[in-house]
C-alpha cells in the first residue's frame, strides 16, 4: 500500500495513517509511522498523539542487525527524510539524535547531511573538524560551513579572512554571509557599504540585516531612516525590532505609533514598551490616556511608570490618585514623589499631612521636603511651631534644621537661645547658620551679628555682605 502511494506520489493524510495504525501491532512500525508522518508535518490525535510520546526512541537500538534490516524493510526512512528532519530541527539535541539515527540506519551521510547539521556545532574547531570530514569523502564544504565559521569568529578581521576563504573557493555569499560582516563591523559608514552591496549582489536585506542595522543606529533620525527601507522592503519585523526601535525614541508620538504596531501583529505591548514612552512622555493629557489604555491591557504599572506620571503633572490631588494606585499594585513610593507633593502644597497643615505620608512609608526625609515645610509656615511663631513638631514626630533634629528655622526667627534673645542649644547639641554654628540669621535682619541688626560671627571665629563671604546690604 505504501509503496502505491509512492509509486503515483500521493503525500498521505492523517486519515491514512490511523488506518495504517489500526492495522499495525509491530511498535517498531508503529515508530516508523510516527516519525515519517511527523515530517509530513502530520497532526496526530487521540490515542496516536498519547502513541507518538510513549514510543521508546532507544528500542530501535535494542534489535539485531538481522532485525533492523527487517524493520526498514517495512517502512524505510530515506535519507532525504533525515535531512529534510535536520533543516526542520529547532534544537540541538534534536539534531545530535537525527544524526545518531542515521549512523544507526546504515546509510551514507551525504552533504545536504552535513550542511543541515553544521548550524547547530557549537565551536569553529568543530566546524573545521567536520569540513575535514567530508573532504576525506570527497565532498567541498559548501555556503552553510562558512556562515557557521563566521558564526563564530572573533572579531571583524577572523570575518573578513573566513569571506574571503569562501569567496575564493567560488561560493557565493547570501544575505546572512553580509550580516555577520555586519555584526562584526561597528563602523556606521562600512555597514552601510556592506548594506548597499547586499543590494547590489541581487540579494535582499533580511529580518536579521535590520535588526543590525537599528542596533548601530545613533538617533532617532537614522531610525527613521530605517524603518522607511523595511516598509520599502517588505520587513515586517518582529518584537527585538520594536525593542531596539524604541530605545532610539525621542518623540512621543513616533513611540506611540511603534506600540500601536507591535499590536497589529497580535502581540502584547510589554511593559517595557510603557516604560520607554513615559520617560519621554511630555504631554500629560495623552500620558494619562496611554495609562488608562495600558491597564484595560492588563499591563502592570511598575515604579518607572507611576514616577514619569507624577513629574508630569501639576496637580496635587492626581498624585495622591497615583498614590491610591501604587498601593494597589504594590509599588512602594520614593521621597521623588512626596518632594513633588511639597513643590505643589500649599497650606502647612497639607505639608504636615505628607510628612506623616514619608514617616509611614519609612523614607528617609530629605531637606528639601523640611525646607519646603518652612518656607509654608512663613512666620517666627509658625516656624517655632513647626521646629518643636518635627521634633515630636521624631524627625532627627540637624544643624540644616536649625539653620531653616533661624531663617524665620527675628527676636535676638531666642536666636541667642537656639544658637546656645545648638552648641549644647553639638552643632556650633557655620557661617550658612549666620548668613541665614542675617538674610531677614535690617542694616544695623545685620552688622551686629556679623561681628557675633566673627567673635566666633567665622570670617563673612559674599553670601554675608550682600545679605547685609
Amino acid at each position: 500500500f505504501w509503496d502505491e502511494l509512492d509509486k503515483f506520489s500521493i503525500v498521505p493524510d492523517r486519515k491514512i495513517y490511523d488506518c495504517l495504525f489500526s492495522s499495525v501491532d509491530d511498535l517498531l512500525l508503529k515508530r516508523k509511522l510516527i516519525v515519517k508522518g511527523s515530517l509530513e508535518k502530520i497532526k496526530f490525535k487521540g490515542e496516536l498523539s498519547k502513541l507518538k510520546i510513549q514510543i521508546d526512541y532507544e528500542e530501535f537500538r535494542l534489535l539485531t542487525e538481522e532485525e533492523k534490516e527487517e524493520a526498514r524493510k517495512k517502512i524505510f526512512l530515506s535519507l532525504e527524510d533525515y535531512n529534510m528532519a535536520l533543516w526542520k530541527a529547532k534544537k540541538p539535541e534534536t539534531a545530535a539524535r537525527i544524526m545518531k539515527e542515521i549512523d544507526e540506519s546504515g546509510l551514507e551521510k551525504n552533504l545536504d547531511t552535513y550542511s543541515n547539521y553544521v548550524g547547530f556545532l557549537e565551536d569553529e574547531i568543530s566546524i573545521r573538524d567536520m569540513m575535514n570530514e567530508i573532504q576525506t569523502k570527497g565532498m567541498m564544504p559548501t555556503l552553510a560551513f562558512y556562515n557557521s565559521l563566521m558564526k563564530f569568529a572573533v572579531d571583524e578581521s577572523s570575518v573578513l579572512k573566513i569571506f574571503e576563504e569562501m569567496m575564493q573557493l567560488g561560493i557565493a555569499p547570501d544575505t546572512n554571509s553580509y550580516n555577520y560582516l555586519i555584526s562584526a563591523n561597528w563602523n556606521k559608514n562600512k555597514i552601510i557599504e556592506i548594506a548597499d552591496k547586499i543590494r547590489e549582489s541581487g540579494l535582499s536585506l533580511n529580518n536579521d540585516t535590520y535588526l543590525l542595522l537599528l542596533k548601530s543606529a545613533r538617533n532617532e533620525s537614522e531610525l527613521i531612516n530605517i524603518r522607511a527601507d523595511m516598509k520599502r522592503d517588505g520587513i515586517i519585523g518582529n518584537y527585538l525590532h520594536y525593542s531596539v526601535m524604541i530605545d532610539l525614541v525621542r518623540d512621543e508620538n513616533l513611540a506611540l505609533e511603534i506600540m500601536a504596531e507591535i499590536e497589529t501583529k497580535g502581540v502584547k505591548v510589554s511593559v517595557y514598551f510603557y516604560n520607554k514612552y513615559f520617560n519621554i512622555a511630555r504631554n500629560e493629557l495623552k500620558a494619562k490616556q496611554v495609562f488608562r489604555n495600558m491597564k484595560s491591557k492588563r499591563v502592570v504599572p511598575n515604579f518607572g511608570i507611576f514616577h514619569c506620571l507624577i513629574d508630569l503633572t501639576s496637580d496635587l490631588d492626581s498624585i495622591k490618585v497615583y498614590l491610591r494606585e501604587m498601593k494597589i499594585y504594590d509599588v512602594k513610593p520614593s521621597i521623588f514623589v512626596f518632594n513633588k507633593m511639597f513643590d505643589l502644597v500649599e497650606s502647612l497643615d497639607d505639608a504636615f499631612d505628607i510628612l506623616d505620608l514619608i514617616i509611614r512609608e519609612n523614607l528617609i526625609i530629605n531637606l528639601r521636603a523640611i525646607g519646603q515645610i518652612f518656607k509654608l509656615a512663613k512666620s517666627e511663631t509658625k516656624a517655632l511651631e513647626t521646629f518643636e513638631l518635627l521634633r515630636k514626630k521624631g524627625i532627627e533634629i540637624t544643624i540644616e534644621i536649625y539653620n531653616f528655622l533661624l531663617k524665620y526667627v527675628r527676636n535676638e534673645f531666642t536666636i541667642q537661645k537656639i544658637i546656645r542649644e545648638m552648641k549644647v547639641n553639638g552643632m556650633p554654628p557655620t557661617i550658612y547658620t549666620y548668613n541665614c540669621i542675617i538674610e531677614n535682619k535690617t542694616y544695623i541688626e545685620s552688622l551686629g551679628w556679623k561681628t557675633v560671627m566673627e567673635e566666633d571665629g567665622i570670617e563673612a563671604d559674599a553670601i554675608t555682605y550682600t545679605n547685609i546690604m
